[in-house]
């Protein structure tokens, strides 16, 4: 991963709208409501994330996500 300086205030169109938008919300005088329900496919109560690794998340992902058939491997079997 790299970085790059951005020099600031330079007329770039993102830039230039990323600090319109921080100005906005450093002015407000009420803060947003925000909705801090978790989704109960984000709710991981009891679930040790310290010892969770990316590995073992992806084959959690992997045993719940079906996988679905492919036309090529279907047509091969078929062949054979």
């Amino acid at each position: 991963m790299t970085f790059q300086w951005i020099k600031g205030h330079n007329s770039t169109v993102g830039n230039e709208e990323s600090n319109c938008l921080a100005k906005l919300g450093a002015d407000k005088h009420d803060p947003d409501e925000l909705d801090l329900e978790i989704l109960p496919e984000f709710d991981v109560q009891g679930a040790k994330l310290v010892t969770l690794t990316q590995a073992m998340a992806y084959r959690g992902i992997l045993e719940r996500k079906k996988p679905k058939p492919r036309n090529s491997i279907r047509n091969n079997l078929r062949l054979t």
